[in-house]
């Protein structure tokens, strides 16, 4: 899963969420619902269920507070990627302790392969930001 720091620096960047069953998503950190009880499980709306102020959308809703921020998973990211006209190919970094990811970003034509991360989802996650900035531009 990707960092809560790498979500927001993509939904600052525009990327968009639909939200669908099986989405993971977190609030903003200074409005975080807090969970009661030692279950650390609440109910937000009728099937979508919080853990660890990490939440997954159970069946379609429209819930999409703006306050909400989605934590795409490695399909999604690569998905969202291939929209916008890009490939990617996710390689480990072998050798080294950790183990990192390194993911090369086709796009137009071109080869970057700038985007690392200590997990696969990190390093294509860095790709896509790559590219929705450079829709801004």
């Amino acid at each position: 899963m990707i960092s809560l720091e790498l979500a927001q620096k993509l939904k600052a960047a525009g990327l968009k969420w639909l939200p669908q069953k099986g989405d993971y998503f977190t609030f903003e950190p200074e409005i975080v619902p807090k969970s009661p009880g030692k279950s650390m499980t609440i109910t937000i709306t009728s099937g979508t269920h919080c853990l660890n102020n990490m939440c997954k959308v159970g069946r379609y809703t429209r819930f999409n507070p703006p306050n909400s921020i989605w934590l795409p998973d490695l399909e999604q990211l690569q998905t969202e990627i291939a929209t916008r006209g890009g490939q990617v190919r996710l390689e480990p970094i072998t050798g080294r302790e950790p183990v990192k990811y390194q993911c090369t970003l086709r796009y137009e034509n071109q080869e970057k392969d700038h985007f690392t991360g200590l997990e696969p989802e990190e390093a294509v996650g860095q790709a896509l930001l790559w590219l929705l900035q450079q829709e801004c531009n």
